[in-house]
């Protein structure tokens, strides 16, 4: 019977100490300049064609996380150029 209750205390505890990463509102995250874009990896077409689908250019503001970075990963997915 001890033996299942120190079971259940060490249960209890593991529990305590598991946290979640805390999430970070879109409108509190750090604001960024883009340096460059660059298109990196195996691709069989034109680098600007993808930088311009995605929407993001040299100079621009961006947050993150934010809502330029999603839009860009949503427009890139929505080409089905992308595994």
């Amino acid at each position: 019977m001890l033996n299942n209750f120190i079971k259940v205390i060490i249960i209890l505890l593991i529990g305590n100490f598991s946290f979640a990463q805390d999430r970070i509102p879109f409108d509190q995250g750090t604001k960024y300049i883009l340096a460059d874009v660059d298109v990196t990896g195996k691709i069989t077409f034109n680098k600007q064609t993808v930088i311009t689908f995605a929407g993001l250019e040299k100079g621009q503001t961006i947050v993150v996380p934010g809502e330029e970075l999603s839009n860009a990963i949503k427009k890139l997915g929505k080409l089905g150029l992308f595994s």
